[in-house]
């Protein structure tokens, strides 16, 4: 191949690759702005709703890999909730309900009563995409409210929220989980 033909190549690769990433950094759905009390809710509506599950399976999953899931779900999401009111306080701000955290509410009600329903390996599998699903609900609901709060306490709130619901929405195991034919390395 000539030089020109490879430079072209890698103009249209790039071209394709900026193309693409335009495409997935499109901007989200506009939603409504919440106020600082209305974010705190989200945040601890969603902790809730993971941790109501978290209860479920750790008793009730046979699997060791579901019940230290659990078990490691409870404990980030009650220090969550505990930092949650801890933040709230020092900015003086009082949870309240929203449309986004209904929302939230209704969907983990939708996945424990689906959980409820099952037994064995069928619920150890229903609670890993139930886990996923909530989590990537509350991390994207909660990446819309960030920039919108008004106090360094609910943005603090906010940042470190993010943080644990996307780390539960892309840990290893919903990773394997979504690409069975690629395993993550092991530590």
């Amino acid at each position: 191949m000539t030089l020109g033909i490879i430079h072209g190549m890698n103009a249209l690769c790039a071209a394709a690759w900026l193309a693409a990433a335009a495409l997935a950094t499109e901007p989200r759905a506009p939603t409504a702005r919440l106020t600082d009390a209305e974010s705190v809710g989200v945040v601890l509506a969603a902790s809730q709703a993971a941790l109501d599950a978290a209860e479920l399976a750790a008793a009730r999953a046979p699997g060791k890999d579901a019940r230290e899931h659990a078990q490691r779900c409870k404990k980030d999401h009650s220090l969550l909730k505990a930092e949650a009111d801890r933040l709230a306080q020092e900015a003086r701000v009082a949870p309240s309900e929203s449309p986004a955290s209904a929302q939230l509410r209704r969907l983990a009600a939708r996945e424990l009563r689906r959980l409820k329903e099952l037994e064995g390996d069928a619920f150890d599998e229903a609670y890993f995409q139930s886990q996923r699903k909530l989590h990537r609900a509350a991390d994207d609901r909660i990446a819309r409210m960030e920039i919108g709060a008004k106090s360094n306490h609910v943005t603090l709130l906010l940042a470190k929220a993010r943080s644990v619901f996307w780390r539960y929405s892309n840990n290893r195991e919903s990773f394997a989980a979504d690409y069975p034919l690629i395993r993550p390395a092991s530590d």
